[in-house]
C-alpha cells in the first residue's frame, strides 16, 4: 500500500491538492494529509478557503523540510539528521504533529555532547520536549568539570544554571563555573552574590578559597568577607583537659552557625543553625567518635537555629528555636534511631529560642530565652 501510495503520488494520480513549501509544489491527496495530521484534517473538514483549494501555500516551512514532512505523512517515516533536527521540530509544532516532534526529540537525546548542548537546552525548552531537558540537564550537571571549556556558558539560562550548581558534585567546579557565566553574561557583584547561596564553599579546600574565592572581585564586600570567613571556619577542635592541649578533628560536612551541639551515644551531633547564605537549615550531622568521621542523620522537620538541645535518659530533644528573625518555634521533636526519623512531642507553652536547657531527674528544665 505505501509503495503504491507512492507511485500515485508522484503520477498525479488521484491527487486533489497541492502544497507549496517556500515555492515548491508537492502533489498530494487530502484524505492521506487530513488521516495523518490533525493539522490537515481541521483544515479539510472545514469551511476554511483552504478546504476547496487546489494549492495550499504552508508559509514557515522550507521546501527542504516540507517534503520531508509530506513523506512523513504518507510513510510514517523520516530521515532526521543534525542538519534538519531543528526544522522538522518548527514544522511538527506548527502542524501539530506529536509523535513527529517525539521522534526528533528521540533522536536529539541521543546526540547530546558538550559543544551543543546548551543551545540544544534552549531549543529543548522553546518546543517543551521534557525527556530532551531532562537529558541534557543530567549531561550538564555530570560533565561541568570535563567538558568545562566547551560548554558554550553566554547561552546558558539562569534557572538550568541553578540546577547544575545545586547538582553538580564539585564545589569548586560550580563557584569557577558561576564566575565564568557570571562575566559572560555580563552580569554584576549582586547577581553573582545572590547564586552563590547555591555553592557551598565550606565543601571546598582552604587552598581554593585562598587562592580563586578570595581574588574574586564579586566577592569584595562585607557578604562576600563574611561567607569566606564562614567557608573558613568549618573545622572542629578538640580540648584535652587531662594534657591541657587543642587538636583538630575533622571538619564538618557543612558549615554552619548559631546551631546547636550534643555528645549523644558516641556522637557528636551538630543540630540546625544557618548556612553561609544566613538562612536557616534542617540538617542534623554527627561526629562517630569511634571511627573518626562525620555523618548525616534524619533532618528536623523544620529549619531552625538557636534550638535548645538536651539529652534525658539517652532520649534525645529538640526544642524550640528561630525558624526566622520574626518567627520562633515553641515545637518539640525526638530523635529515633530505628526507623531514623524525629518524633513530634507536646509543644512548649510558649515560642522560644535562644534559651537554655538542662536535664534533671528525666525532667526538661528550660530557662530565659525570647
Amino acid at each position: 500500500l505505501t509503495a503504491s501510495l507512492f507511485e500515485m503520488r508522484e503520477a498525479g494520480e488521484m491527487v486533489d491538492v497541492h502544497l507549496e513549501f517556500d515555492g515548491l509544489r508537492v502533489p498530494c491527496h487530502k484524505v492521506i494529509l487530513a488521516g495523518s495530521c490533525e493539522y490537515f484534517e481541521r483544515m479539510f473538514l472545514s469551511n476554511m478557503r483552504e478546504s476547496t483549494a487546489k494549492e495550499v501555500s504552508i508559509k514557515g516551512i522550507s521546501s527542504t523540510i516540507g517534503l520531508l514532512v509530506v513523506d512523513y505523512l504518507y510513510f510514517r517515516t523520516v530521515d532526521i539528521t543534525g542538519d534538519n533536527a531543528q526544522g522538522l521540530l518548527e514544522a511538527s509544532s506548527m502542524l501539530l504533529l506529536d509523535e513527529l516532534k517525539n521522534i526528533v526529540e528521540e533522536f536529539l537525546v541521543r546526540r547530546i555532547e558538550a559543544q551543543s548542548c546548551v543551545s540544544l537546552l534552549n531549543l529543548a525548552r522553546l518546543f517543551e520536549l521534557k525527556a530532551l531537558i531532562e537529558a541534557l540537564l543530567k549531561f550538564l550537571t555530570d560533565n561541568l568539570d570535563k567538558a568545562f571549556d566547551e560548554i558554550e556558558m553566554k547561552e546558558l539560562q539562569e534557572e538550568d544554571l541553578v540546577h547544575v550548581l545545586k547538582n553538580h558534585a564539585s564545589q569548586r567546579v560550580c563557584f569557577c563555573a558561576l564566575q565564568k557565566w557570571v562575566r559572560c553574561t555580563g552580569g554584576d557583584a549582586d547577581q553573582f552574590m545572590a547564586l552563590l547561596q547555591h555553592v557551598d564553599l565550606s565543601r571546598c579546600s582552604k587552598q581554593f578559597i585562598q587562592d580563586i574565592v578570595k581574588h574574586e572581585e564579586m566577592m569584595n564586600s562585607p557578604r562576600g568577607s563574611q561567607i569566606i570567613k564562614m567557608a573558613m571556619h568549618n573545622e572542629c577542635v578538640l580540648y584535652c583537659t587531662r594534657e591541657m592541649e587543642w587538636s583538630t578533628l575533622p571538619p564538618m560536612t557543612n558549615a554552619r552557625y548559631a546551631h546547636s551541639s550534643i555528645y549523644y551515644k558516641d556522637l557528636l551531633c551538630l543540630i540546625g543553625g544557618r548556612i553561609l547564605s544566613g538562612q536557616p537549615t534542617d540538617s542534623v550531622e554527627a561526629l562517630d567518635n569511634r571511627t573518626m568521621e562525620w555523618r548525616p542523620l534524619a533532618s528536623l522537620p523544620v529549619r531552625v537555629y538557636l534550638c535548645i538541645v538536651v539529652c534525658v535518659s539517652n532520649r534525645l530533644f529538640v526544642l524550640g528555636g528561630a525558624e526566622s528573625k520574626q518567627v520562633s518555634s515553641r515545637n518539640v521533636y525526638e530523635y529515633c534511631a530505628s526507623p531514623e526519623m524525629w518524633q513530634r512531642r507536646a509543644p512548649m507553652p510558649e515560642d522560644c529560642h535562644g534559651a537554655s536547657g538542662i536535664e534533671l531527674r528525666d525532667k526538661i528544665f528550660v530557662v530565659g530565652g525570647i
